[in-house]
């Protein structure tokens, strides 16, 4: 259904009435964000971060890419961002906060 043209017009024309929040709401929304993962052992850990807003990250992110890799000019392929660049990468965007584990 959704392949359908009226369908397709549809959504892209609600699509680009959305808008997302404003420098100024984004800067008083930072991202906090904690991941778990528990081995066969049973053994926990869990990591915590706090970065800008998600809208800010992704836009500081891409362009810390970008930069590397126009830097770096690393063999071509398929890279993760974390084999990329490195897996400090959230933690030197501004706004970012140290990566816990515990």
């Amino acid at each position: 259904m959704l392949a359908l043209g009226p369908v397709q017009a549809l959504l892209k024309q609600r699509a680009g009435k959305v808008k997302g929040p404003s420098a100024e709401q984004r800067a008083m929304l930072p991202t906090y964000v904690w991941g778990e993962a528990t081995n066969a052992e049973g053994r926990k850990k869990t990591a915590r971060i706090k970065t800008a807003n998600g809208y800010t990250v992704t836009i500081t992110g891409s362009l810390a890419v970008v930069a590397h890799v126009l830097k770096m000019r690393p063999v071509g392929g398929c890279y993760t961002p974390a084999v990329l660049v490195g897996p400090d990468l959230v933690t030197e965007l501004p706004g970012s906060g140290s990566l816990t584990i515990e």
